[in-house]
């Protein structure tokens, strides 16, 4: 369980993607549910939470437009370095980058 700070952090995320829910860095589509993609982004370190690699979808369909966050990583160079941007095992359905994305 994430604690208060992080959870905070994670809530004013949520509230920016809202807004600009391309915020991330696009890491692959979901296959087959339409133009929903996977993003990746990072909470910098704050007093009493580690940096946090927060994965998210955002789903422009159906109307209106939706943002999920998935469960968030404590950031390790491991998680940073990963093909796979440290998502294997969240439950992502297709993790997969595409090229060029």
């Amino acid at each position: 369980m994430l604690g208060l700070v992080a959870q905070q952090a994670l809530e004013e995320l949520w509230q920016e993607l809202e807004v600009k829910p391309k915020l991330g860095i696009r890491r692959g589509l979901v296959q087959g549910i339409g133009d929903t993609v996977v993003y990746r982004t990072r909470l910098e370190p704050r007093e009493d939470m580690p940096g946090l690699t927060v994965v998210y979808v955002y789903a422009p369909q159906p109307h209106p437009p939706a943002v999920a966050i998935i469960p968030s990583l404590p950031t390790t160079r491991a998680t940073s370095r990963r093909a796979d941007g440290g998502l294997r095992g969240l439950g992502v359905p297709c993790p997969v980058p595409t090229v060029g994305g």
